[in-house]
């Protein structure tokens, strides 16, 4: 049977209000991003291929969680490097990846900043790179790009096994580049990790149950 979406599976049961948190993550970040990439559908007329919207809602969503569930107190850009170190699975990236503290260096300064008040240009040049690019994987039909399959997105969700070798990000000579089904795929594992971490996850519960 085939399913629209794969829910997020926490280890262990968790406590109510970092439930309801959970829930408004997918509703309202990991759902959308799942629907983004069934697009382009070219037989629709639907040809945008949706890197930016799908990249924006994943930062955004390692943001909210950083602030959230990880820690209530602190920089934003340190909450936000530091939930990426913690729980994101760098552990699992290919040979020759960027070391973890730079990847969620760049996440933050070269495409969580850019994409949320440049409109994708790095303006205060944090990132000394010449270009930045999102890269996602699209298949071929006989009227053009399409996106996903459902099958495809379906082992994005599903599999604890990462999806691709490619690395997260890619420093290039002429580009920073972000594979965003791999930051799906990464994001996902991340906040499985931080819902196994029980300490953090009762300091939340008990933060987000004042709100």
């Amino acid at each position: 049977m085939i399913m629209p979406y794969r829910p997020i599976v926490p280890p262990s049961p968790v406590p109510k209000h970092v439930a309801r948190l959970v829930w408004k993550l997918e509703r309202h970040y990991l759902q959308p991003v799942h629907a983004m990439f069934r697009l382009p559908l070219p037989h629709y007329r639907i040809v945008a291929e949706f890197q930016f919207g799908i990249a924006h809602l994943l930062l955004a969503a390692v943001a909210g969680v950083s602030t959230t569930l990880y820690a209530q107190s602190g920089s934003n850009g340190e909450r936000f490097r530091q939930t990426l170190l913690g729980y994101y699975p760098f552990t699992l990236e290919p040979v020759g990846a960027i070391p973890a503290i730079n990847a969620a260096r760049t996440l933050w300064s070269v495409f969580r900043n850019s994409l949320a008040h440049d409109l994708g240009f790095d303006v205060e040049k944090q990132a000394k790179t010449p270009e930045t690019k999102l890269l996602r994987v699209l298949t071929k039909a006989p009227s053009g790009a399409r996106g996903l399959t459902e099958r495809m997105i379906e082992r994005l969700e599903d599999s604890y096994v990462r999806p691709a070798k490619k690395p997260t990000i890619a420093i290039r000579p002429d580009a920073t580049v972000l594979f965003i089904d791999v930051l799906y795929w990464g994001v996902r594992c991340m906040t499985q990790n931080l819902l196994a971490d029980t300490a953090r996850i009762q300091r939340a519960e008990k933060f987000l149950a004042t709100l």
